[in-house]
């Protein structure tokens, strides 16, 4: 569904709160206590380049992109749990691929399911297949890039030694030819295969690509976070020109960035849907606590207590209920806990719910 809520808890550092205004907004002189602007201000240059190549797609007469990731982190409600009572976050996100605030809680989701699976087999390994670069269109290269994958999967050395395992697609610009580089990364389940024996097999597949390296997983955890992040974020749009950027926004379009197959097939590669066993209660708005906070100390106690992750034993759902827009013209309302998300970020989020 589209524009889902995604409950979050911020743990930002303290000065940020009065810091907000260096952020530069739009609307009223109020929307620097929103949860979008907090949000925005721990991707600034990321969320700067992506406008940038937002722009550059809709005057080339490509789609407006900008609208559905203005609303991302929009509509944000201080939630409070029933059990242990900590404050989280509920707001939309825009699901977008590019979005880097939606990237950053994808990535920290992906780490933490590769580095679980990785924890259960015996012998994982890390794979990297990769192309020559070519001037061929993006998109060409890149299902040249799958289409090899799964040839080489077919091989039967492949399927005698690897029993299953997780692939993420990462692009990159060659510097000195201005060409594409896609390749794949892949954590492995498997017996020992040679480098040279997947050489040769890459090579007769592709007829021109020889690079590939395979080595053994010792570190889990390291391994699982760094394949992680070019699922969400395939492309460091930083790196590219503005029109490189939208080469690659539009190339990859509709594509698959990560996936897997045998003994890793079905581990969580995306954020699952709340039920009730963790049942959240609507407190205020966020932009209602960060204004309110500044005079009401009781407010002041609870906006502390969402910073610093921790319960606070009191009865107030509902108590400060002034949401920014009617709760009646939203799609999804924020205290249906069906309709929440779960999400955490290492650097952002404070400990999650267990």
């Amino acid at each position: 569904m589209s524009n889902p809520l995604v409950i979050e808890s911020p743990r930002v550092p303290a000065d940020l709160f009065s810091c907000l205004d260096y952020h530069s907004t739009t609307g009223p002189a109020l929307s620097k206590f929103s949860f979008r602007d907090t949000s925005v201000a721990l991707v600034e240059s990321e969320h700067n380049r992506i406008l940038q190549v937002y722009k550059y797609i809709h005057d080339c007469g490509g789609h407006d992109l900008r609208t559905q990731y203005e609303r991302c982190r929009t509509d944000a409600w201080v939630m409070q749990h029933e059990v242990n009572q900590t404050f989280r976050v509920a707001s939309r996100k825009c699901n977008q691929r590019w979005c880097p605030m939606c990237a950053k809680t994808k990535r920290w989701i992906i780490t933490n399911s590769v580095a679980e699976w990785g924890h259960k087999i015996k012998q994982p390994k890390f794979l990297t297949l990769t192309l020559k670069s070519t001037s061929d269109k993006l998109e060409v290269q890149v299902q040249r890039l799958y289409d090899s994958f799964k040839k080489i999967r077919k091989r039967p050395f492949w399927k005698k030694a690897v029993k299953g395992g997780v692939w993420f697609f990462q692009l990159t610009m060659n510097k000195r030819t201005q060409l594409w580089h896609p390749h794949l990364h892949i954590l492995l389940d498997g017996e020992y295969i040679s480098k040279r024996r997947i050489r040769t097999a890459w090579k007769e597949i592709t007829l021109d690509s020889m690079i590939v390296d395979i080595k053994k997983v010792t570190d889990v955890e390291s391994a699982a976070e760094y394949i992680a992040r070019y699922a969400s974020a395939p492309v460091d749009l930083l790196t590219c020109t503005i029109s490189q950027g939208a080469d690659a926004v539009v190339g990859l379009k509709g594509r698959r960035m990560c996936g897997s197959f045998g003994s890793a097939k079905g581990i969580a590669l995306r954020a699952k849907k709340m039920d009730e066993v963790n049942p959240w209660r609507k407190v205020m708005s966020y932009q209602a606590m960060r204004v309110g906070a500044s005079f009401d100390p009781y407010i002041k106690m609870i906006q502390d207590a969402f910073a610093a992750g921790k319960p606070f034993d009191a009865d107030v759902w509902g108590l400060y209920d002034t949401p920014s827009v009617p709760v009646e013209s939203l799609k999804f309302k924020p205290e249906s806990a069906q309709m929440l998300l779960f999400e955490y970020q290492s650097d952002f989020y404070s400990y999650g719910v267990h």
